[in-house]
């Protein structure tokens, strides 16, 4: 559950993620994905059992994230954390993060509800909360990495009933791009 996400050895292999090393981005985001399906078999209801009934509603509480009713905390709060680095493009996490959150995607994406993940990263790459035109193509840039991150784990191999809705959300999540990159010429610099 959460309390595991407290490890500072885990935190530290986002900092590994923007090493200018990529052997050594590429070990950190192989040692979050592990680390994520480890504590994944390990979270289990059944392992709370004996906690007090008020510490075991708060781990209830954040047992599952909101990207998906099958989802850890763990993964929902990495999710959330390579998808805020991406988006704000944090110094020299770029392919760090892309690639980890590439990893992750592909992992649990069985877990995750990507109605929800898209609805997330449109939330968190939204060009209409950017000011100035350099925040606007960091964002558009963020969600285009985010986007290739989705492609490149293969998320629309799902069954077809449930990729239909995923479908027509990347449709949108995208038009907004291609919109403003069309509207300023300037952008494409």
């Amino acid at each position: 559950g959460l309390i595991k996400m407290e490890d500072k050895h885990f935190l530290s292999y986002f900092k590994e993620l923007s090493d200018g090393n990529m052997k050594i981005k590429k070990n950190a985001a192989v040692k979050i994905v592990g680390t994520l399906e480890l504590t994944e078999a390990l979270s289990k209801p059944s392992d709370y059992e004996h906690l007090d009934a008020k510490v075991l509603k708060l781990i209830q509480k954040y047992m599952n994230g909101d990207l998906g009713a099958n989802l850890s905390a763990d993964v929902n709060f990495t999710i959330k954390k390579l998808v805020s680095g991406i988006a704000l493009q944090l110094e020299g996490c770029g392919q760090g993060y892309f690639l980890t959150l590439t990893l992750v995607l592909k992992r649990f994406k069985e877990r995750i509800d990507f109605t929800e993940f898209i609805k997330y990263v449109a939330k968190e790459t939204g060009l209409g909360k950017a000011i100035q035109k350099s925040e606007k193509k960091t964002l558009a840039l963020g969600r285009l990495l985010i986007l290739s991150a989705i492609l490149e784990a293969n998320v629309l191999d799902l069954a077809k009933d449930s990729t239909d809705n995923v479908e027509a959300m990347l449709v949108l999540y995208f038009s907004e791009v291609s919109r403003l990159w069309n509207q300023h010429f300037g952008f494409r610099e």
